[in-house]
């Protein structure tokens, strides 16, 4: 394959771009990063490979971000002996052109997915692995399957002294390998034909399980129906034993029940005679708890008395105290005013002088102020812009909107697909039956209302997108937002409302600082009242100063002054210090007053405290006195003794009755035949379920073996072991044949293999003739089986290539492909390709590797892209192209 022409037009970052290629030789396109060199490589790739109507990732990152244009590519290129023009264009009007310029058919064209598959047919006779080897590009991953090159083969077989097969005729191997491909897929799995013999297979031996399991279950029903009779008779013997053991038990029950009667009634007695026992004896308590509250009335009334005596005589103690203490506090208080009048007077003398400092502050403080207000008035001239950052957010989000409805508008309709995933039901799709493999899919697309239904199980309805105005319309109103909110914002652009916004916010910054400098002056103070303060101070200054003699000239002796506010300092403390004494001698005495009046009081309340308490156990002693008496009128204290002991009595003959019975109940072990009693009733019970259980299994099994066609399912069981039998015979068949077409193209294919270590010398030869330009005469490699280098020799070492520098890989790797471009026959070549390579090669090796690259110019079209012009200066001939 020769390049002659590339053309570009909306690709990516390149608005406009034609490249012309000489027919040999070294092409370097040079530019700075990001001017598009790799681009015109991807370029190419999309041509060659993409539909016009694609709509891949791919094709859509081609298109430069926010313009709503097509990407057109056109090459003019030979294959073989055919020269063509090749033009695509994608998204915007897509279609592709095709017309052969030179060639045996010159003037034939063609347009659209015609002439994709023309170009096509066109590259499948170009070796596609030697397209993907012969390249080093930074955006794609680092190809060296040279082995599989058909024409590096030929040319090295050419080489290495044999006859290249006929590219018209079929070898041995070829022929091996396509009787393996009847059989296998290129990964080694199995191909559909094998495939649909085995599911044919997997299908019969299910159909052939299934008839045995329905034979077998004719079988299991007569045996089911024989235990289930069985079973129903035992349930049967089991129900009438059952209810023999339960009449015998009940007759036996009836002898107890007397027992149990009496027994209860002797209980419920002994219950109604403890009762009356212990009602007996509560009311004895009560009366002897009565009698001793009473009694402890009388004492604690007694120890009362004695405490009410020394209670008063304290509160004497304290009231004393208190008073004499409220006298030193009074003569403390008059102390303290004396103390306060030399201070204020002190402190009016003191003040004037504060005041004259506080206005010369004040007067600072007013003159910043006022300069700081003109400058808020010149801000406050300017004209306020109409752009708030909601609009522009808004703005922003309308421009976003109109971007997403264009591109919503290039979409293609939805497509539905139907995929088995395993053996699945009858399916309808739009009322047709559809029948699908395992596997098998099938596709269509939705434009118009479409139905899927698994017959009486699901129905799947799937209705089109709307259409093209739609979206159209979309597009329509999303610019009339935009332009909508431009007019709102008085600007014409996106950029003019950011500009506008931004003028506004320097704006609003300067107003912020000027309010931000006023609040640090005021700090946290009004402004009226600083200078009402400020009037005050002066009128309070003026006419203290007209009221001094000495101040007749406005002025004052500055040393003077500092004399007299050394002496008013220490005026001032010395009567804070008094002042100071004083309040502590009054606090003192206070605390004192304090102290005597809470132990006043404390004694008075408890002094008031326990005359309460003498009361109330006064009137409680009374009230319990005449309780006593009341009760005792009642009832004495000796009847209520002979009342308990009677009760006590009759509680105990009451037990001794029910302790006989008792035992006259276990003796005869009557709860147990009680308890037998109810098991038989249990058991009859539940006898009678399992009957009845029983005899409705027994006929369900009878029905369905009545049901049942023993004949019809032998005739399927036996198509099924027919079917079977066919099926397993055919597949054992195909993978005998598989088995051996493989074996066969494996043997053929490692005996080629070592014909090709026969014919890697002259590859090897040709790589270190190269190598000694750039490297030097010692140089050596050693190469794989498949052509890949595995060391380097070098003044006399031996290297792996995993061993060198990233430079010298790099340069082996460029080495490697001018040595198969070099060998491969012009007209089986393809160009050489290097994008920004030998970026870790020194100037000195540069420049041998130039003439490694003009040798393979000779030969073959190179191409470099870099974006280091210096890198390739010293290249003989190359044809230089700016970008």
């Amino acid at each position: 394959m020769k390049l002659h022409r590339l053309n570009l037009e909306n690709f990516k970052g390149v608005t406009h771009r034609q490249i012309e290629f000489p027919e040999t030789g070294v092409s370097v396109i040079q530019g700075p990063n990001e001017a598009g060199k790799t681009s015109t490589i991807q370029a190419l790739d999309l041509l060659l490979t993409t539909l016009p109507d694609s709509k891949k990732a791919v094709v859509k990152s081609a298109r430069p971000e926010g313009q709503d244009v097509p990407v057109t590519v056109e090459a003019e290129f030979t294959v073989a002996e055919h020269r063509v023009r090749y033009r695509k264009q994608w998204l915007k009007n897509p279609g592709a052109d095709l017309e052969f310029v030179a060639g045996p058919r010159r003037g034939e064209r063609a347009t659209g997915r015609e002439a994709h598959a023309a170009v096509d047919d066109l590259l499948a006779l170009t070796d596609r692995t030697l397209w993907n080897t012969l390249r080093l590009l930074q955006s794609d991953a680092l190809s060296n399957d040279f082995a599989g090159s058909s024409a590096l083969r030929k040319a090295l077989e050419a080489a290495g002294g044999e006859v290249a097969d006929d590219a018209g005729s079929m070898s041995l191997v070829q022929a091996a390998r396509a009787e393996r491909d009847l059989y296998f897929t290129t990964t080694g799995q199995e191909k559909s034909d094998t495939k649909r013999l085995r599911e044919a297979h997997g299908a019969a031996t299910t159909a052939y399980r299934k008839a045995q399991a329905d034979l077998d279950a004719v079988t299991g029903l007569v045996d089911d129906f024989d235990r289930k009779d069985r079973l129903a008779r035992s349930a049967q013997v089991s129900h009438d034993r059952a209810l023999e053991d339960f009449r015998a038990a009940e007759r036996a029950a009836e002898e107890v029940e007397h027992l149990d009667r009496r027994r209860h009634e002797a209980h419920a007695a002994s219950s109604s005679a403890g009762a009356a026992h212990q009602r007996a004896t509560e009311l004895l308590q009560e009366r002897e708890n009565l009698r001793d509250r009473a009694e402890r009335t009388a004492e604690k009334l007694q120890e009362l008395e004695t405490s009410l005596e020394a209670a008063q005589e304290a509160a004497d103690q304290a009231t004393t105290s208190t008073r004499a203490a409220e006298a030193t506090v009074h003569q403390a208080r008059e102390d303290l005013d004396r103390a306060r009048n030399d201070l204020d007077l002190a402190q009016k003398a003191q003040r004037r002088t504060r005041d004259q400092a506080r206005w010369a502050d004040l007067t600072a403080l007013v003159k910043q102020l006022d300069d700081l207000t003109a400058r808020e008035a010149a801000l406050d001239d300017h004209v306020p812009a109409r752009v708030t950052p909601e609009l522009l957010e808004q703005l922003e989000r309308a421009h976003r909107a109109a971007d997403l409805a264009r591109t919503q508008l290039e979409s293609a309709s939805a497509r539905m697909t139907v995929t088995a995933l395993g053996d699945p039901p009858e399916m309808a799709l739009d009322g047709q039956p559809l029948h699908l493999s395992l596997g098998e899919s099938t596709e269509q697309a939705v434009t118009e209302d479409v139905t899927l239904e698994l017959p009486g199980r699901l129905r799947v309805q799937i209705s089109p997108e709307q259409g093209l105005a739609q979206r159209r319309a979309a597009v329509q109103r999303a610019q009339e937002d935009v332009d909508r909110l431009l007019g709102q914002a008085a600007v014409d652009s996106l950029e003019a409302a950011r500009t506008a916004l931004e003028a506004q916010t320097r704006h609003e910054r300067a107003v912020t600082e000027a309010v931000q400098q006023r609040r640090l002056l005021l700090n946290g103070r009004e402004e009226t009242r600083l200078r009402s303060e400020l009037a005050t101070l002066t009128s309070r200054l003026e006419s203290t100063s007209a009221s001094t003699s000495d101040a007749a000239d406005g002025t004052e002796d500055t040393t003077e002054r500092e004399d007299d506010t050394a002496g008013l300092d220490e005026r001032l403390d010395r009567a804070e210090a008094l002042a100071g004494d004083a309040r502590q001698a009054l606090t003192a005495a206070e605390n004192r007053a304090d102290l005597c009046r809470t132990a006043e009081t404390k004694a008075a309340a408890q002094l008031n405290s326990i005359r309460t308490d003498h009361s109330s156990q006064t009137l409680l002693l009374r009230d319990q006195e005449s309780q006593l008496q009341q009760a005792r009128a009642a009832v004495s204290d000796e009847a209520l003794e002979n009342d308990q002991d009677q009760k006590a009595a009759a509680l105990e003959q009451a037990t001794a009755l029910v302790d006989a019975l008792e035992h006259q109940w276990i003796s005869s072990e009557a709860q147990a035949v009680l308890d037998r009693m109810s098991a038989y009733e249990a058991r009859v019970s539940n006898t009678r379920r399992s009957l009845e259980r029983a005899r409705t299994e027994r006929t369900l099994v009878q029905g369905n073996l009545e049901a049942t066609d023993r004949d019809s399912r032998q005739r399927t069981y036996d198509q099924a072991a027919t079917a079977l039998r066919q099926v397993t015979q055919e597949l054992n068949t195909q993978v005998r044949r598989a088995a051996a077409a493989k074996l066969l193209a494996e043997t053929l294919e490692a005996a080629q293999l070592q014909a090709h270590r026969r014919y890697n010398a002259p590859f090897r030869a040709r790589l270190e003739q190269l190598g000694h330009t750039v490297f030097g005469s010692t140089f050596r490699v050693e190469l794989s089986d498949d052509l890949v280098i595995t060391r380097r020799f070098l003044d006399g070492t031996w290297l792996s290539v995993d061993s060198l520098s990233t430079g010298a890989r790099e340069q082996l790797d460029v080495l490697v492909r001018l040595a198969i471009a070099m060998l491969v026959d012009p007209m089986d070549g393809v160009p050489v390709i290097f994008d920004d390579a030998l970026g870790h090669t020194d100037p000195e090796r540069l420049i041998s590797l130039s003439t490694a690259l003009r040798a393979a110019g000779d030969h073959a079209q190179v191409i470099v892209l870099t974006a280091m012009p210096d890198r390739f200066a010293s290249i003989p001939g190359a044809t230089v192209i700016d970008v």
